[in-house]
């Protein structure tokens, strides 16, 4: 990959999704000196027919012979435990607040 693919990646993201905009809404994605923010879309974590949080299992093939939902393989990855006694004291707050990843 390189800068123009990666351009037209964010174009695509701001201009397919809208996920993204110009803070003024006055240029298309650049690479250049801009300001962009997201765009709130409210709570999208909710699944709209099921009205329960969105899962992993949810974006995969309906038709996938292994079951994740109901007790089959996990779709969470193992990440060993950071060992504070190596983490910089002035990253000691950051690693203890965001670990683990998804509780």
């Amino acid at each position: 990959s390189n800068r123009e693919e990666a351009i037209k990646l964010g174009q695509s993201l701001m201009t397919e999704l809208s996920l993204f905009e110009h803070v003024t809404r006055d240029h298309p994605f650049a690479d250049d000196h801009l300001f962009y923010h997201f765009i709130d879309r409210g709570d999208v974590s909710i699944n709209p027919v099921t009205k329960e949080k969105f899962q992993w299992s949810d974006y995969l093939d309906p038709s996938s012979s292994t079951s994740y939902s109901s007790g089959g393989m996990s779709l969470q990855p193992t990440l060993p435990v950071p060992n504070m006694e190596y983490v910089s004291p002035n990253d000691v707050h950051v690693a203890s607040h965001i670990w683990p990843l998804d509780d």
